[in-house]
C-alpha cells in the first residue's frame, strides 16, 4: 500500500493526487521538483502501477518483488536502486528484528519500499521536512536542476581523488589511484 506520497517543490512539501498528473507536471516544467512515494508491503497491484508510471528498470522491480535482498546499489540506466537492512533491537524479548527498505532513485523521483517493522520512514521524512527543507530542496541526486546530475556528480568524484591525493604523505596511507603498494624495503 502507498503510504504516503508528495511532490516537493523548493524543498516544500505540496500535495499529490494522482501520480499521472503530478508526474507530468514535473517533466514539463523541467524543474528540480520530485515526487517521493512511500509504500509498505505494496500489493503487485499497486507496486505494478507505480513501476510502470516511472519506468523503474525490470531487474530492480524483480529484485524488489521477490525480496529478501542483500544490501547493495545497482545503477539502471539513469536510476539506481539500493536496497537497506535496517536492524532493531526489542527490548523486551531481547531479539534483533531485520527489515528491509527498497529505494528506487531517478532524476524526478524517490520510491521507498519498506518490509517489516524494523524499518520505519516516516520520522526520516518529518525531520527532512523539519530541517529547513536544506536537504529537500535539492531533488533526490542533491543537485538543484537535473542538468547538473552528471556535473555534480563529476565534481563530488574530484573533490573525493583530491582529498585522497592530499592524503598519500602521511605514512601508512593509500595511494590516489587507490592500490595499496607494500612499504619498500630500508635494506
Amino acid at each position: 500500500m502507498i503510504v504516503d506520497q508528495a511532490r516537493y517543490h523548493d524543498g516544500r512539501r505540496l500535495p499529490c493526487g494522482d501520480i499521472s498528473e503530478t508526474l507530468d507536471d514535473i517533466r514539463a516544467s523541467g524543474s528540480s521538483d520530485f515526487l517521493w512515494i512511500g509504500m509498505r508491503d505494496p500489493s503487485d497491484e499497486t507496486f505494478e502501477r507505480v513501476s510502470e508510471e516511472l519506468g523503474l528498470h525490470p531487474l530492480a522491480i524483480e529484485d524488489s518483488v521477490t525480496g529478501d535482498q542483500r544490501p547493495k546499489i545497482e545503477r539502471y540506466g539513469d536510476g539506481h536502486f539500493v536496497v537497506l537492512r535496517p536492524l532493531r533491537y526489542v527490548e523486551a524479548s531481547s531479539d534483533v528484528e531485520s527489515g528491509e527498505i527498497m529505494v528506487f532513485i531517478g532524476a524526478d523521483h524517490i520510491v521507498t519500499i519498506r518490509k517489516g517493522e524494523a524499518s520505519p520512514l516516516a520520522g526520516l521524512r518529518s525531520r527532512l521536512e523539519a530541517d529547513g527543507h536544506d536537504a529537500l530542496r535539492h531533488g533526490p541526486w542533491g543537485s538543484s536542476t537535473r542538468s547538473s546530475t552528471s556535473s555534480s556528480t563529476s565534481t563530488s568524484r574530484s573533490r573525493t581523488r583530491s582529498s585522497r591525493t592530499s592524503t598519500t604523505s602521511r605514512p601508512g596511507s593509500f595511494p590516489p589511484t587507490g592500490r595499496c603498494r607494500p612499504p619498500r624495503s630500508t635494506r
